[in-house]
């Protein structure tokens, strides 16, 4: 789906302490879709056109290991912590670091820093075999429990598996961004029935290149909620243009009902990102309280960039909604100390 991409983009939000720190530190939240509001978001149909077993618990082996390697580097520190300690513990030598001049002391401190370092990479590289070895008596001692060659069960058993696994192995959170700002469904929806605010955000240089290199996409509401074992079995022997071809059905696609949002996605690590935006402007909702407005001003009054402020108007005789620009001398019910 090809569409010029809009050098601004929106963001709406609920007030909250979580969004004002947001606001302040300019970081943005990449969501987990398990936590969507439709279910049916990011969790793709698996179209069973390999019914070949050895194929299928590939596939599935493959995204069973993605999942358990990547909570074994959530590890990593923990691990390093007592792979150190365990050296302390039975090694005189390194205990008594501090006795030595400082050539030899960082001398045997490289030495010590290597230690570790090399034992946790043997230690990584032994529990990814035996995940592999287990993952895979996992799998078979499935297919043994099952009835002897009723080969249309083990593949109904891997489309389960497959469908349960392939969101969760991927680790990709989403930031949703709209097109516009004066949408009153969405301030119904995603800004506290306009109680909270919209943020807009600029694209850095040229905003289709902008787009490309972080993965920035509209919403294709005409797509097919699809992935096929075909596509995932060229993934698992690590094909090197189908990953895109995958991700574009899970997590930028739509039903045809969600259109009214005309949403763009960037995917990437879930949790709270750096902003790769300029903001650039904050708009106000039609029932946002003023201590909100004066919290959020006042926050943002001594950034290095200027940001623009708006209140959102209804526009007389119609449902459409339009901005008005604001300055804090207009929050009405200021301390004094901000009146100017």
């Amino acid at each position: 789906m090809n569409k010029t991409i809009p050098s601004v983009l929106y963001k709406y939000r609920a007030f909250s302490i979580n969004s004002l720190d947001s606001l302040i530190n300019d970081t943005v939240y990449f969501a987990d879709p398990i936590t969507f509001n439709d279910p049916l978001d990011c969790q793709p149909s698996i179209k069973m056109d390999l019914t070949d077993l050895d194929k299928l618990r590939e596939i599935t082996a493959k995204l069973m290991l993605d999942t358990q390697i990547r909570e074994l580097f959530a590890l990593k520190s923990s691990v390093m912590r007592y792979i150190e300690h365990q050296h302390l513990t039975k090694n005189y030598s390194y205990r008594n670091l501090y006795k030595h001049d400082d050539q030899t002391f960082l001398k045997k401190f490289d030495q010590h820093r290597k230690d570790i370092r090399n034992e946790y990479v043997n230690f990584e590289a032994a529990q990814i075999e035996k995940l592999i070895i287990d993952i895979g008596n996992f799998l078979e001692h499935l297919e043994d429990s099952l009835t002897p060659n009723m080969t249309h069960i083990a593949v109904e058993m891997y489309e389960d598996l497959i469908s349960k696994e392939l969101v969760v192995s991927r680790n990709i959170g989403v930031l949703s961004l709209a097109e516009e700002k004066n949408c009153p469904l969405m301030w119904s929806h995603y800004s506290d029935d306009h109680q909270g605010f919209c943020c807009a955000y600029r694209l850095p240089g040229d905003p289709n290149n902008f787009a490309s290199d972080k993965k920035l996409k509209p919403v294709d509401y005409d797509g097919v909620r699809c992935v096929s074992t075909s596509q995932l079995y060229q993934q698992a022997n690590n094909s090197a243009n189908v990953k895109s071809v995958i991700n574009n059905a899970i997590y930028y696609v739509k039903a045809k009902k969600w259109e009214y949002e005309k949403e763009y996605r960037m995917i990437g690590k879930p949790g709270l990102q750096k902003s790769p935006f300029i903001l650039e402007g904050v708009y106000f909702g039609l029932r946002c309280k003023e201590s909100v407005k004066l919290s959020i001003m006042s926050a943002l009054a001594k950034r290095e960039s200027t940001v623009q402020f708006y209140q959102m108007k209804e526009v007389k005789g119609t449902f459409d909604l339009e901005p008005e620009p604001i300055t804090l001398s207009n929050v009405s019910g200021l301390p004094l100390s901000y009146v100017k």
